[in-house]
């Protein structure tokens, strides 16, 4: 399987750009002078932050400083830092938040917060700004995943690799394998067997991807109900008398910083690629 590369910046719309309603109170988050945004942020990589001041041309024509430590790259975790996920498949797993404007409307019709500020902009000044610049969905796999939903995830696992196992040996009834798991080309009745491995392999990805589609609700779900609940560790680097007043106001009550209208988290957009290891062997002996 190959992995793609999301953590190129995104894209930014205008009103991210300059958003003059919180660049005062939340001087974090996307724009020219401090941390990207991603496209989307991969569990296996983390935010190397720079040592040095670094400067840039801004989108108004003048040199901007990046602040030391605010600006850097994504960078792959060392392995024994990577999620425990599974050893019989490769896999990936991606998250991000909506371009689109947050619902700053509570309940009882008061404003929370910005109307310009969007979803993934939201999700970035939270976890820069308030959570020690610790961002909460990776800490969920960190310290809750495994907890929560590893055994549910690795039987469904199981069972994926048990059907499409059963799937190839069906296809590949009558073969012939090589002492390391190839095709024995001496025997006639490998003959047209490559074809239907190639076959098999189509029919896989899409097996794989749709079921790559409900892990990732399975785990959203559960993020979800982690952060409700308060289960995922978080850092409230910043609860002032002033936003408690805020929240009072709007009718908010005393949920944790993170979780508020839960508008936010509802919004999360999970991905979970996975794909065969080409290491599991049919009955034949076949590798696929």
């Amino acid at each position: 399987m190959i992995s793609m590369n999301f953590s190129k910046d995104a894209e930014l719309l205008d009103y991210e750009r300059f958003d003059y309603d919180t660049i005062d109170e939340h001087a974090t988050g996307i724009n020219e002078s401090r941390m990207r945004l991603p496209t989307r942020y991969d569990i296996s990589k983390y935010y190397k932050r720079n040592v040095r001041d670094s400067y840039a041309l801004g989108d108004n024509g003048r040199i901007v400083k990046r602040n030391k430590g605010e600006y850097g790259q994504w960078k792959n975790k060392a392995e024994e830092d990577l999620l425990d996920f599974s050893d019989d498949f490769d896999w990936q797993i991606t998250y991000s938040f909506p371009d689109t404007r947050r619902n700053n409307i509570t309940s009882n019709g008061k404003e929370y917060g910005s109307r310009n500020v969007t979803y993934r902009r939201l999700y970035l000044i939270l976890c820069e700004h308030f959570n020690n610049k610790e961002y909460f969905v990776d800490r969920y796999f960190n310290d809750v995943y495994p907890e929560t939903m590893k055994s549910e995830i690795d039987s469904r696992l199981d069972e994926i690799k048990r059907d499409l196992l059963d799937v190839a040996s069906s296809e590949l009834e009558g073969a012939v394998a090589t002492k390391s798991g190839g095709l024995d080309k001496r025997y006639k009745v490998n003959k047209g067997m490559k074809a239907r491995i190639v076959k098999y392999e189509k029919f896989a990805q899409q097996w794989e991807d749709n079921e790559g589609i409900e892990l990732a609700r399975l785990i959203a779900d559960d993020i979800k109900r982690s952060l409700a609940i308060g289960r995922i560790p978080l850092n409230h680097a910043f609860d002032s008398e002033e936003t408690k007043r805020r929240r009072h106001n709007a009718g908010l009550g005393e949920e944790p910083v993170f979780y508020a209208t839960s508008d936010l988290i509802d919004h999360i957009q999970l991905y979970v690629k996975i794909g065969g290891n080409r290491k599991w062997k049919t009955s034949q002996g076949i590798l696929v």
